[in-house]
């Protein structure tokens, strides 16, 4: 059936995209964004947000998952206890177990960048000397409750967490990649 063969190359493309643009997003783009000052770094992050960067980041990482799951579940006919008969089968539970894992990691590091979004454009605007209560658009922005030096300490606070998270992450990524390697071409 066509279904056992398209599956796997659909789950393997997605999980290239994720993998791929995860590698490049925390090892080229965040090392660049750290030699940024924060009112630049906020311009640039509010550019790849507004750009749809985190839209395709999920569209990947869910894909990914759904296929994944598919896949799991036409490799094991249902039966999931044939992940722990076998070798091949314990690296996919493995490696099925730290992709999603690395998901929730993801939605997580989502989050935390919108956090960071709204708090650039409050540092853009409380440097620019706007209003936050009179804007024109009807975008969410957090109310001005802090100086610019609280806001700043905690723009740079979140940006550390981001890029902690996101190590860990592609760390996770790493071995989610090996493991299922190792379930298709077992020792």
């Amino acid at each position: 059936m066509i279904v056992y063969s398209v599956v796997p190359i659909i789950h393997v493309l997605f999980g290239s995209l994720w993998v791929g643009s995860t590698i490049f997003f925390d090892l080229i783009v965040m090392r660049a964004l750290n030699r940024l000052n924060n009112q630049v770094k906020g311009q640039v992050i509010s550019s790849m947000i507004s750009s749809g960067l985190p839209i395709a980041f999920t569209f990947f990482a869910l894909l990914t998952v759904i296929f994944g799951g598919i896949f799991v579940y036409l490799f094991t006919g249902g039966d999931w206890s044939v992940l722990i008969q076998s070798s091949p089968g314990i690296y996919l539970l493995a490696g099925a177990s730290l992709g999603l894992l690395v998901f929730i990691l993801g939605m997580y590091l989502g989050s935390q960048t919108g956090k960071l979004n709204r708090m650039a454009k409050n540092i853009s605007m409380a440097s620019q000397g706007v209003d936050n209560t009179r804007r024109e658009s009807n975008e969410e922005i957090d109310p001005p409750s802090q100086d610019m030096a609280d806001l700043t300490r905690d723009f740079h606070r979140i940006s550390e967490k981001i890029e902690k998270v996101s190590k860990v992450e592609l760390g996770l990524m790493l071995m989610t990649v090996i493991l299922m390697i190792l379930s298709a071409y077992p020792p």
